[in-house]
């Protein structure tokens, strides 16, 4: 799993140093006239834009932390959920809803199922950092924080477990996203767990996080 966050880290270290050299040679370019209506490549000129999608994919759980009850391999599951992103140039917000199904194990004697469903709010900021170069003037990079919701938690036959987590959780998103057309969207996500959710054992600390790959149609561009 940490492999995973450092590729995407270095994925977005990469880009923002392209972007900061294409930054340096944007004066001596000049732009077209045709280019300037490209919603794809609005950081040229000073209008802003609003966007909208709906997306889902998968959720790559897994619950870290100092409990060796976990079984820490990543578990599959799903999201699905929407975005609104508003830009300027090359920077913007965005705000996300989401539903999302995460999946444990727990090791004992036998490995016990465990499932819940979350509501996440990811609050990010955008920025396009080649926003002057075409093709690459579709890719966008998204940090910021996440604050989630559990719904529901169930153990094996359905026994009922969502006491045993705290109903709120926070973490850190890193991802990269690209604009496809047909008005198509993909993106992978990082995401690291920063409050402990257990609400059963103070001595035990659990730290939820993922890794999210979704594809997505704007509704509104």
């Amino acid at each position: 799993m940490k492999r995973i966050f450092t590729t995407i880290t270095m994925l977005v270290l990469l880009f923002a140093a392209m972007g900061a050299h294409a930054q340096k040679s944007k004066s001596k370019m000049s732009i077209p006239k045709s280019r300037e209506k490209d919603r794809h490549r609005r950081s040229a000129t000073n209008d802003h834009y609003v966007t909208a999608a709906i997306k889902g994919g998968a959720n790559l759980q897994y619950m870290g932390g100092n409990d060796d009850r976990w079984d820490n391999w990543i578990k599959p599951g799903y999201c699905v959920g929407m975005f609104v992103n508003y830009e300027k140039r090359m920077f913007g917000f965005q705000g996300e809803g989401m539903v999302k199904t995460c999946r444990y194990y727990i090791k004992k004697a036998a490995y016990i199922h465990l499932r819940t469903v979350n509501v996440d709010f990811p609050m990010l900021v955008s920025f396009r950092p080649l926003g002057h170069v075409p093709v690459f003037d579709r890719v966008k990079l998204v940090a910021g924080p996440q604050f989630s919701f559990i719904v529901s938690a169930r153990r094996g036959n359905h026994v009922d477990v969502k006491n045993d987590f705290t109903n709120a959780d926070v973490a850190a998103a890193l991802g990269l996203e690209v604009d496809l057309p047909l008005n198509l969207h993909v993106g992978i996500r990082g995401l690291k767990g920063l409050a402990n959710v257990n609400n059963t054992r103070p001595s035990f600390e659990w730290f939820n996080s993922s890794i999210q790959a979704t594809i997505g149609f704007r509704f509104l561009q």
